[in-house]
């Protein structure tokens, strides 16, 4: 089944989830989020048969976090990361978390900032050797801390 920038299939009992929009990497958009979340209504819709959700991403990376495309469309001062957190990150990872089955997070490539917290949400992570996990702001947050400027480049 394919919703937007997700595909879901079906073996046997076990569901795989695949972030599916590999021209950003599968970076997250507010639409993989919808279909995120109809994707997961249709788990539910066959909850007796589900007894296990594989969390994918297609091509060469899992996810590498949020979609910043188009934020520069936005009007000045609109932007509230927060807001969006707590809108509508959070409450996909809480949906997540309370799902009736077990969760395995096969990671390939890069997971970085959302792509991270997704992937850690498995109840197994499986990594290929080409996994990584990547919090973006955890440098530059040191070296500010550390009064260090420019000490991080990678």
């Amino acid at each position: 089944m394919q919703f937007k920038h997700v595909t879901l299939d079906f073996d046997g009992p076990v569901a795989v989830l695949t972030l599916d929009h590999q021209e950003v990497m599968n970076a997250v958009s507010i639409d993989m989020l919808g279909g995120l979340a109809e994707a997961l209504d249709e788990i539910d819709d066959r909850r007796a048969e589900v007894r296990c959700l594989v969390i994918t991403g297609a091509g060469r990376a899992f996810c590498t976090g949020a979609n910043l495309q188009g934020r520069n469309n936005q009007k000045p001062g609109k932007s509230n990361a927060g807001a969006a957190l707590e809108t509508v990150f959070h409450p996909f990872l809480r949906r997540l978390r309370k799902l009736h089955c077990p969760i395995v997070t096969s990671v390939n490539g890069p997971a970085a900032g959302a792509g991270m917290s997704f992937a850690l949400m498995g109840d197994m992570i499986l990594c290929a050797r080409s996994s990584y996990f990547l919090q973006a702001f955890r440098a530059s947050a040191w070296c500010r801390i550390a009064d260090r400027p420019g000490c991080c480049r990678g």
